[in-house]
């Protein structure tokens, strides 16, 4: 009994432990340009016609990818993010655009 160790239990710590949710200061979001947010609107403008139109959808994929300047892998994936929720920041990123920053260009270029 030379190293007998003193019992503690868990109320003994939880004064003493830092709460790490309260300590967290809110990270401000990137501020993304007016060129983000008109390429991201234009996608989104270009989707809806997608997915409020009837019948076979492949035709107005192919449409929206040559006016847009993507691939129609890049429409069906950005269909896949903004199908549910239809708001144009599912298609932002915390980077820039979930368009990626040369498909960005592509769009934003055409736009002007």
């Amino acid at each position: 009994m030379l190293f007998r160790q003193p019992r503690f239990s868990a109320n003994d710590f939880i004064g003493h432990l830092p709460n790490q949710l309260h300590n967290r200061k809110a990270t401000p979001s990137p501020s993304l340009s007016d060129e983000a947010w008109s390429a991201a609107r234009r996608v989104a403008r270009e989707l809806d016609k997608i997915l409020d139109g009837a019948g076979p959808r492949q035709a107005p994929i192919e449409r929206a990818a040559a006016e847009l300047r993507l691939s129609t892998r890049q429409i069906y994936n950005l269909l896949a993010r903004y199908r549910i929720p239809r708001t144009v920041t599912s298609l932002l990123r915390a980077t820039g655009t979930g368009l990626g920053k040369s498909a960005l260009t592509r769009v934003s270029r055409r736009s002007s």
